[in-house]
C-alpha cells in the first residue's frame, strides 16, 4: 500500500476528515475514532442507520487492550493471518466517539494485516473507524462511487490487492458465534471452536 503513511493522508485524518481508500480487505471509509464530526459524516456518506455500530482498526493487541478485555482466544484471532473482526464487551470509560456504538456496550475491532496500515494507525495514535465504502445495502462499484463522491471526500486510489471482507466473530455471546464468514474463513475458524 504505497503512500499509505503519506503526510497528506495523515493530515486529513488528524483534521477529522473522512477518507476513502483500499484497506487490506475491501475499499473503506476511514476516520479518526475520537472525532464525533467524522464518525457522523461516515454515517451520512453511507446512508447508514445510526444505531448500527462501526468497527475499529487498531495497530496491535496493545492498542486493542485499551478497548476490550483480551482473553487468549481473542488475542490469537486478532493476531492470526486471516482478517478477523472480533466483537467484545467494551471497556469503560469509553474514550472515543460515542456515535460509533450508540445502542450497544460492545465494540468490533481488528488488526489490519498490512504493516503500512498499522503504521498509519500507530502514527495517528488512536484507532481508526473503518467501514466498507458501499452505500448501506448495496454492492461497491468503484467507478460509480468515484463519480458520486469525488467532490465530497478525499479518495486515495493506489494499486493494492483487496480480499474478502473480514470474518466477524461475536465474543460478547456465550459461546462465541460467527456473525459473518466465507466458506474458506469458516474452515479456518474451526480450530477456534466458534460456530
Amino acid at each position: 500500500m504505497k503512500n499509505l503513511v503519506s503526510d497528506d493522508i495523515y493530515k486529513k485524518l488528524k483534521k477529522e476528515e473522512v477518507i476513502c481508500m483500499p484497506t487490506d480487505t475491501v475499499w473503506g471509509l476511514l476516520c479518526k475514532a475520537s472525532s464525533d464530526k467524522a464518525v457522523q459524516r461516515i454515517y451520512q456518506l453511507k446512508n447508514r442507520n445510526s444505531n448500527k455500530p462501526l468497527a475499529l482498526l487498531v495497530s496491535g493487541v496493545e492498542m486493542a487492550k485499551n478497548y476490550i478485555n483480551l482473553n487468549k482466544d481473542i488475542k490469537k484471532l486478532l493476531e492470526c493471518e486471516q482478517p478477523i473482526t472480533v466483537i467484545a464487551s467494551l471497556k469503560l470509560p469509553f474514550t472515543l466517539s460515542r456515535y460509533i456504538n450508540l445502542k450497544t456496550q460492545n465494540i468490533g475491532l481488528r488488526i489490519p494485516k498490512n504493516p503500512d496500515l498499522t503504521a498509519l494507525i500507530e502514527r495517528i495514535g488512536e484507532p481508526l473507524v473503518a467501514t466498507s465504502a458501499n452505500l448501506s445495502g448495496q454492492e461497491f462499484n468503484k467507478e460509480e462511487f468515484f463519480k458520486l463522491y469525488k467532490n465530497k471526500l478525499a479518495i486515495y486510489d493506489f494499486e493494492t490487492k483487496t480480499v474478502d471482507a473480514s470474518a466477524i466473530i461475536d465474543y460478547s455471546l456465550t459461546p462465541p458465534r460467527i456473525i459473518r464468514a466465507t466458506a474458506k474463513q469458516k474452515e479456518f475458524l474451526k480450530e477456534f471452536n466458534v460456530r
